[in-house]
């Protein structure tokens, strides 16, 4: 069986929590009790916002970046930034994707499936960023709004070649 390699997972000091994992979707579950646990030390409640864009974030990188190919791995970061609020950092060793046209609305007919990752994403987001090439994708996530439901216009932008969003200050990391 394939390993998963957390660091920091267990430390209540700890304000990030990194990983790295074969494209496995059987990790994936073991990743998000991780996440979890990291999550509440933060104040971030169980069946969070947090966990369901990790996921969904986790299943891309392993099906469409790495087409399974379990030799590729995916690398991950979970930020806490704050109160209740976290920044997930996705990234996979395939090509990459164009991202500029993504569409992120939900769709009318909730059985169309494409994109629809990243439309119920982008919609649990504060903001979504993807780097240039399309294979690491940053996410902030705000917990304390979830009793708002799902947001109507996300920020959605790509990353400069310098790994800084538009705007971002020097000196933040985005990458894991």
């Amino acid at each position: 069986m394939p390993e998963i390699c957390v660091v920091n997972p267990d430390r209540d000091d700890s304000e990030s929590m990194s990983f790295v994992i074969p494209s496995d979707m059987e990790l994936v579950q073991e990743v998000l009790q991780r996440a979890d646990e990291f999550a509440r030390r933060h104040g971030v409640p169980d069946d969070s916002k947090t966990n369901i864009v990790l996921r969904e974030l986790l299943a891309n990188a392993i099906f469409h970046g790495n087409r399974n190919d379990r030799s590729l791995n995916v690398e991950g970061r979970i930020e806490h930034m704050g109160k209740q609020t976290m920044r997930i950092i996705v990234e996979d060793r395939g090509k990459g994707f164009d991202y500029s046209g993504l569409e992120i609305a939900i769709p009318d007919d909730p059985r169309h499936i494409q994109n629809r990752g990243y439309a119920l994403i982008s919609n649990l987001c504060k903001s979504l960023d993807f780097n240039e090439r399309g294979n690491r994708v940053t996410a902030v996530v705000e917990e304390r709004d979830a009793k708002h439901g799902l947001r109507n216009q996300p920020e959605l932008h790509s990353l400069s070649k310098a790994g800084r969003a538009p705007g971002e200050n020097k000196g933040k990391g985005n990458g894991p």
